[in-house]
């Protein structure tokens, strides 16, 4: 009944279980689902809210990143890799490396 997402655990509707009438975080994140839905990764912008399970990402402001794109191919890894019984805790975030390519393109 409310105005501003609510992403919690789940692997489906970019993580959004609920509207409700507060949010917690206003700008482009990534969110990650740590447990239950582990690895599920979606790109989020504008005004939301999280739970207190979920890990958000910022992007640092000087460097370019497609978000969107980069949460596609950080949950398509996060979730080959970690499960329910085999959760995505922060120190396995925090060393875990993923290989995204930058091209760019010459005229």
């Amino acid at each position: 009944s409310g105005i501003y997402p609510l992403v919690t655990r789940s692997e489906f509707n970019n993580g959004i279980t609920k509207y409700i009438n507060d949010y917690s975080l206003d700008g482009e994140y990534i969110t990650i689902a740590p447990s239950g839905s582990s690895g599920a990764t979606f790109h989020q912008k504008g005004k939301f809210a999280v739970d207190k399970q979920i890990k958000v990402l910022e992007l640092k402001k000087d460097k370019v990143l497609d978000l969107g794109i980069f949460s596609i191919v950080c949950s398509y890894l996060l979730k080959q890799k970690y499960s329910y019984n085999n959760g995505l805790t922060e120190e396995k975030m925090l060393n875990e490396v993923i290989y995204y390519p930058i091209i760019e393109f010459m005229k």
